[in-house]
């Protein structure tokens, strides 16, 4: 299986401090695992492939925050657009509802 080599040299990597090849490896890692389990066959396959298309698996934190944003600006326009309301109140509503604030 093609799955181990990967696991053995990003132990080997974080054993090393080697923090940049150690990710490369879990990279590689997972997308052997979500081949191995199919793309869109299983659910861990899909979660592999939503996981990687979505943040780069894990090496991209600006991704997963432009889609917090368009999110948040979704539910601003709908509230703004809809309701009557002010942007400044659709704004803190939207901000409210996406984080669950009280």
């Amino acid at each position: 299986m093609a799955v181990r080599p990967y696991e053995r040299l990003k132990l080997e990597m974080g054993r090393l401090k080697k923090h940049q090849d150690k990710l490369d490896f879990f990279v590689l890692d997972l997308q052997v695992r979500r081949v191995l389990a199919g793309r869109w066959s299983s659910l861990k396959g899909g979660a592999i492939w939503a996981y990687g298309l979505l943040s780069d698996y894990g090496r991209s934190f600006s991704q997963p925050l432009f889609l917090l944003l368009v999110k948040v600006l979704a539910r601003v326009d709908a509230l703004w657009g809809h309701s009557g309301l002010g942007y400044a109140r659709a704004l803190g509503l939207g901000l409210r509802n996406t984080f669950r604030l009280r």
